[in-house]
C-alpha cells in the first residue's frame, strides 16, 4: 500500500487511476513494474492483483433488491452463460 502510494504522489495521479489502469493505459505504462520493485520477492503480476484487491471500490457484502431485481433481467435478457 505505501508503494502505491508513493507512486500516486510521486508521479501525481490517483489512486482510483492506478486501479482503473485501462481508462489511462499510456500514462500508466510501467507503473505495477516500479511499485513492485519495492517488494523483490513478488511477482509484478501478484503485486498488481494484491494491490487491486487492497484499493480498489469494490462494492462488498449482501446484495440489495434493487441489484438482485437487475441482476434478474439481465439473466432473463441474456440468458445464464455469461462469457
Amino acid at each position: 500500500k505505501i508503494s502505491m502510494e508513493s507512486y500516486s504522489s510521486k508521479n501525481k495521479i490517483s489512486i482510483e487511476m492506478l486501479c482503473h489502469d485501462c481508462i489511462n493505459r499510456s500514462k500508466l505504462r510501467g507503473a505495477w513494474l516500479t511499485i513492485a520493485e519495492c517488494l523483490p520477492e513478488r511477482s509484478v503480476e501478484s503485486v498488481y492483483r494484491h494491490g487491486i484487491r487492497l484499493m480498489h471500490k469494490f462494492k462488498r457484502g449482501p446484495w440489495s433488491d434493487v441489484e438482485i431485481e437487475m441482476l434478474e433481467e439481465l439473466v432473463e435478457t441474456y440468458g445464464p452463460n455469461w462469457k
